[in-house]
């Protein structure tokens, strides 16, 4: 080991997560933000059916006061993702782009959750913290080797003495690169190292060798690898999160990064003390590219917008499909979402019943629509009785078919699992194919495969294939039909909802206005926004939070920003209870 190597282990080692994640007295240098309204004792919360699934409408009434919301015991040192980490070494190094250090990073385990934000289960082995190693020492080297970069990270102003460059250095980006501010043994010995970078880099700039070696041994501590929480001052059942970690808290929700300028500020400033305060700041963020690109990657992951990419159909059931289909559906899509959720305003119901689609060259024959040139986009209001809601536009049929031919099934498992968030079980292990298309509809080979009297009557038949069948008036490629292998469609049907209830229906248009008026559908939106902000699965814990935020999102037609403000100035998201444990 050289001594480089070393004296970097040594202040690591200073550093350590359990050291600063498990403090033992109140940390009163940063006082802890107030909650009005906070209950002394945790209120009782209804226990969900399903664990993780937000549970079905009740006789008790959803309770409205953010007083209710309860926050969940988790750890007070939370890794970060490595697109976390990446983003954040962006933004601490003040970047031009994205390095691209984290690609080479060990994988971390695949989450359960369908959003890239989870870092429940994340931690750091062997092989991981010799990765965060070559990584901090690659991103060093570029601090200084560009002289815009260098000159950016550089305090203003700059002091001439040697010890007070290295004070001066250590506490501003220190306080960039933890999210806080040091203590004063952290400004001592990051100050130390920063005095003996020539020596310790071979760099003979002292400068350049102090920035160098004081970036590569920050990027490897665990203050700046981890989310931590030190705040211990008791309110009651609950201990309010201190200034800083609100503001890492708000931005790695909004932002996947460090906090801006702005929101560090206000961290410092006593501009986070109250949930109005912090919604303010909320409210700020989403008005920029970064904040509203958040909304965009939320929508984008929770209907897998990914998968529309690998749509390919049978040239000779489908001839004349252009090569760029798949990418001008996937465009559709997420340009519909985002004008409606971002540009108009709008919530979940806007997303299940408006007929606005954003259409080419390529999509426009398929809608039925004539004089659409070019690849751009074009928005326009499609046939209300046939393409209202966001299912039915052709990325969805499309997408949920086969080559030749529609798939009901996982069509229906996709708006089980996604938009009404019923907990379906795993199916049997062996499950004979469908049989061929010669003839019959679709329908009629699913129904015999698995509806009345097979053995997957009890989920298919109740859950799976009614939801599916709902589309049977789209074909493979999200075409509008009427007739099926010369038979008319059937898609008619009733879904038993979680609250026992049936929903009665008839075809796609009036599925999804139905389901869009519904609690369930409206909770298992809001759960999932939760798990995509707090970076973690459901609890029963959330079940009151979750059962107000989606009654905002049915009653008052919720945009998404309006449920990210709430959720992101809840007590659940503000506090953490006094008895969790690293």
């Amino acid at each position: 080991m050289n001594a480089r190597v070393g004296v970097l282990l040594l202040l690591t080692a200073c550093d350590g997560v359990v050291e600063v994640s498990s403090p033992t007295v109140p940390d009163t240098s940063r006082p802890a933000p107030s909650i009005p309204g906070m209950p002394s004792t945790t209120p009782p919360v209804t226990t969900p059916t399903v664990p993780g699934v937000p549970p079905p409408p009740t006789t008790t009434p959803v309770c409205d006061s953010p007083s209710c919301d309860v926050p969940v015991a988790s750890s007070r040192a939370v890794r970060l993702t490595h697109a976390q980490w990446e983003r954040t070494v962006r933004d601490l190094l003040k970047l031009p782009a994205l390095p691209g250090l984290a690609q080479r990073f060990t994988p971390d385990a695949t989450s359960t959750l369908v959003f890239d934000t989870d870092g429940s289960g994340l931690n750091v082995s062997t092989t991981l913290f010799t990765d965060y190693q070559g990584a901090a020492e690659q991103a060093a080297k570029l601090a200084v080797q560009t002289p815009a970069v260098l000159t950016a990270l550089l305090p203003s102003p700059w002091p001439t003495a040697a010890a007070d460059r290295a004070n001066a250095f250590v506490s501003s980006f220190g306080r960039r690169a933890f999210r806080r501010p040091l203590t004063t043994d952290e400004k001592t010995r990051y100050a130390a190292l920063f005095t003996s970078g020539t020596s310790l880099t071979g760099e003979t700039d002292a400068v350049k060798a102090g920035v160098q070696i004081t970036v590569q041994a920050m990027l490897q501590s665990p203050n700046f690898l981890y989310r931590v929480q030190q705040s211990a001052t008791a309110l009651g059942t609950r201990v309010p999160l201190a200034a800083d970690e609100v503001a890492t808290r708000v931005s790695y929700a909004l932002l996947d990064s460090m906090p801006d300028e702005a929101l560090m500020t206000a961290a410092s400033s006593g501009g986070l003390g109250t949930p109005e305060a912090v919604r303010a700041q909320i409210q700020r963020i989403l008005s920029t590219a970064d904040g509203q690109g958040r909304i965009d990657r939320f929508h984008a992951l929770l209907f897998d917008a990914s998968r529309v990419d690998s749509v390919k159909k049978d040239a000779a059931t489908f001839p004349g499909l252009p090569a760029t289909l798949a990418a001008s559906m996937r465009a559709d899509l997420e340009r519909t979402m985002h004008h409606l959720t971002v540009e108009s305003g709008l919530g979940l119901k806007a997303l299940l019943t408006s007929p606005v689609a954003f259409v080419n060259a390529d999509t426009a024959p398929l809608y039925g629509l004539t004089g659409v040139t070019g690849a751009t986009p074009q928005k326009v209001e499609l046939d209300r009785k046939k393409r209202s809601g966001l299912f039915t536009r052709l990325w969805f049929p499309a997408t949920y078919a086969y080559a030749t031919d529609v798939d009901s099934i996982h069509r229906g498992a996709f708006l089980n699992r996604r938009l009404l968030c019923a907990k379906l079980p795993p199916p049997p292990g062996t499950v004979p194919p469908l049989p061929p298309a010669a003839s019959g509809t679709n329908r009629q080979r699913v129904e015999a495969h698995t509806g009345k009297g097979t053995c997957g009557a009890g989920c298919h038949g109740t859950f799976i294939n009614p939801a599916g069948f709902a589309f049977e008036g789209y074909d493979a490629v999200g075409r509008s039909r009427d007739t099926d292998k010369g038979l008319p469609v059937d898609a008619k049907d009733s879904y038993l909802l979680s609250d026992g209830s049936k929903l009665a229906f008839d075809g796609a248009v009036d599925f999804q206005a139905q389901v869009a008026e519904q609690s369930q559908t409206h909770d298992c939106y809001a759960g999932n926004w939760l798990q995509f902000l707090y970076g973690r699965p459901l609890t029963a814990d959330d079940t009151a939070l979750v059962q107000r935020m989606g009654r905002r999102s049915l009653r008052d037609s919720a945009s998404p920003a309006a449920l990210i403000a709430d959720l992101l100035s809840s007590p659940a998201f503000l506090t953490r209870p006094v008895e969790v444990s690293p």
